[in-house]
């Protein structure tokens, strides 16, 4: 995990104890350079079953993420997801099905 995404800011997030606010960034440390990489780690964590998959968004928006620069980088990362867990074949379908929450949580904007 990089710097930013850590076993705290997961456990924060699936616990509600971390939200978006409109007044900026709860979630600080989110550059422009670490934008993609951010949204990798918390798409990885969603998979791996560490952070739940309608917490993804939550996380994007208290980083202070646009939606959209987050929906051009997210469309990229759920098809490397969803590739890499297709070729992983028939024992993934529980990560498959994190995945595919995720990205109705996404498009939802839930």
């Amino acid at each position: 995990m990089t710097d930013i995404v850590t076993e705290s800011l997961l456990k924060r997030l699936n616990d509600g104890k971390l939200v978006a606010s409109k007044a900026g960034a709860t979630i600080t440390g989110v550059t422009e350079q670490k934008v993609k990489p951010y949204l990798m780690e918390l798409c990885s964590a969603v998979v791996k079953g560490t952070l739940q998959p309608s917490k993804l968004v939550v996380g994007i928006e208290a980083a202070g993420i646009a939606k959209e620069i987050s929906a051009t980088l997210l469309a990229d990362i759920f098809w490397y997801y969803g590739a890499w867990l297709y070729g992983e074949g028939d024992d993934q379908s529980t990560a498959r099905m994190r995945l595919v929450d995720a990205t109705k949580a996404a498009i939802e904007g839930e």
